[in-house]
């Protein structure tokens, strides 16, 4: 309908960007969206049941403080050198922390925070 299929590539994040990384169509990435694992490990078993029951651990376990996949992902996002933009999702209460790890990598990068509809920042985009 909108004539994306053919400029929309799903890659598994096996380790992160590096299946992308080593593609052949690594200089041509204008975009990233990305909904990480981002549950701090001490608060998934505090999860509701529909998460935990059915949601496999490797897709919410974001380490100790639920920030270390943004902390892998920004370094591999920084070399990709026609990246424009960068979606994230994050955890409530993330966002800022996220934000800083952005402008580490990205320091050009125009960041804006959006909520969901309960109001919590959700997603952090970066315009590059």
């Amino acid at each position: 309908m909108h004539g994306l299929a053919e400029r929309i590539v799903l890659l598994p994040p096996d380790p992160y960007l590096s299946p992308l990384l080593a593609s052949e169509i690594a200089d041509q990435v204008e975009a990233v969206v990305c909904n990480p694992p981002y549950v701090a490990t001490t608060e998934l078993d505090g999860l509701q049941p529909e998460i935990n029951q059915f949601e496999p651990r490797l897709a919410l376990d974001g380490g100790p403080d639920g920030l270390d996949f943004y902390r892998e992902l920004l370094p591999q996002c920084a070399i990709l050198s026609q990246l424009r933009m960068l979606a994230l999702e994050v955890g409530q209460g993330q966002a800022d922390a996220v934000a800083a790890i952005i402008r580490q990598h990205l320091p050009s990068a125009q960041i804006e925070t959006v909520p969901d509809l309960a109001g919590i920042m959700r997603v952090v985009i970066a315009r590059i």
